[in-house]
């Protein structure tokens, strides 16, 4: 026998909700235990008075006609007695899961909280300790509740329904969500370690993964259900709990509800937990998910720009969410439209010098002959504030048998400027090919 006591698994929030369940399950166990009525006094020996006496004819010619008859009396008053035994003799606490006994949903909670001794309420709350701090630790205390209740009450509740038609019975104990709890275990940290008490003919301890450990209750359980009979018995109700966990805990890892650092059974079986960082950056950026996640905030930033140039807004804020976003994202590149508005609304504000990067920026995404005029605004702003190297540098990209007859003056009147002040400027910026 196996008892666990620790786990290596990772933990990201603090088990909170495991040790409140643990505390209100042993207050309710001494403080509001189970009722179990004393049927001691009641003789059953057969369910109808007619099976009564055809018991005793049997033995009729044995017995004298004042006896027998005086044994058919006791039969009919024992038959009565049965058919008054109250509803609550049947079915001792009306918080236990009842079988045969209709729906009643306020069973399916509390059937979670109740144990019918010691020993089994101590094993279920060391179980619950260890797989509901792996469990907890990964998505908070809220989530956990939630996943801890949900198996219970859904377990409970199927187990009704199938027991609907069955001959009166109960069931109780918290070992129904705890063996849903062991599936979501085995399914977000097959890797990670038990830390367990062993006993045998001796004792010791042992270090398990949470695989071995997890699948080796779970066959037992299907082993001695099937030898069992298949009936409705404590290892039904673990396989119920088992079966119940099994969809919330893959569904929270296919989802992206819960992360695993890649040590969940899926990654694990994909071999990702090998990886490392650079393949699995690599593997990410590679995801359609990922590339249509990338693909809408670069919609957004630049919608975002969009609207601040078009309100006529700070161009200087414009620019520095730009120059943040292609830092961001690979590849990325405001429209013409844009940039011209924010070079527009420098000019307005008289800040040219200050539009030069934004001026850049357009000529190297935007080259050809419909940019000539913001080349010669850029190669005049950088001759007239200390530049004339780059402004020289800058119309040295036009052909000025191509331009028009006034790009043509323009561009004579900037390259006479920047040669006159190649003498003045002794220091410049490094020279920018755009």
């Amino acid at each position: 026998m196996l008892i666990p006591y620790s786990s290596d698994a990772p933990l990201y929030h603090r088990p909170v909700a495991t040790i409140g369940l643990i505390v209100v399950n042993v207050l309710l166990f001494f403080c509001w235990p189970p009722y179990e009525p004393d049927l001691s006094s009641v003789y059953f020996t057969s369910p109808t008075s007619e099976t009564y006496a055809d018991e005793a004819e049997l033995d009729s010619e044995e017995l004298s006609d004042e006896e027998f008859a005086r044994l058919l009396e006791e039969v009919a008053q024992q038959a009565q007695t049965q058919s008054q035994i109250p509803d609550d003799w049947k079915y001792p606490d009306w918080r236990m899961l009842q079988f045969g006994n209709g729906l009643h949903p306020w069973q399916w909670l509390f059937a979670n909280f109740m144990h019918d001794g010691f020993l089994h309420l101590a094993v279920n709350m060391i179980y619950l300790w260890v797989l509901g701090m792996i469990v907890e630790g990964k998505v908070g205390w809220q989530k956990f509740l939630l996943i801890y209740l949900g198996i219970g009450i859904i377990g409970y509740a199927l187990v009704q329904v199938i027991m609907l038609g069955a001959s009166a019975g109960n069931a109780l104990g918290a070992s129904l969500p705890i063996y849903g709890l062991m599936v979501i275990a085995l399914l977000w940290a097959p890797l990670n370690e038990l830390n367990c008490i062993w006993f045998w003919a001796r004792g010791g301890v042992v270090d398990v993964s949470i695989l071995y450990f997890a699948l080796g209750y779970l066959v037992l359980q299907a082993l001695f259900f099937v030898l069992g009979g298949m009936s409705m018995s404590s290892e039904a109700l673990h396989l119920t709990g088992a079966l119940v966990g099994l969809p919330i805990g893959l569904g929270m890892l296919l989802y992206k509800k819960v992360d695993c650092e890649n040590y969940d059974a899926i990654s694990v079986w994909r071999g990702r937990h090998e990886m490392t960082r650079e393949e699995l950056a690599q593997e990410r950026d590679a995801s359609p998910e990922f590339k249509a996640k990338v693909a809408s905030q670069r919609e957004a930033y630049v919608a975002q720009i969009e609207k601040l140039v078009a309100e006529g807004g700070d161009p200087a804020l414009a620019w520095t969410v730009h120059l943040k976003m292609r830092n961001r994202f690979d590849n990325w590149q405001l429209p013409e439209k844009t940039l011209r508005g924010m070079i527009k609304l420098y000019q307005q504000r008289q800040q040219l010098d200050a539009a030069v990067p934004a001026m850049q920026e357009l000529l190297r995404c935007y080259p050809g002959e419909h940019t000539h005029d913001m080349r010669l605004i850029a190669a005049q702003t950088l001759a007239r504030h200390d530049r004339p190297r780059q402004a020289l540098h800058t119309l040295a990209k036009l052909d000025p048998a191509q331009l028009s007859d006034s790009h043509r003056a323009a561009y004579d009147k900037i390259k006479q400027l920047a040669e006159r002040r190649l003498d003045d400027i002794e220091l410049e910026d490094p020279i920018e090919d755009f």
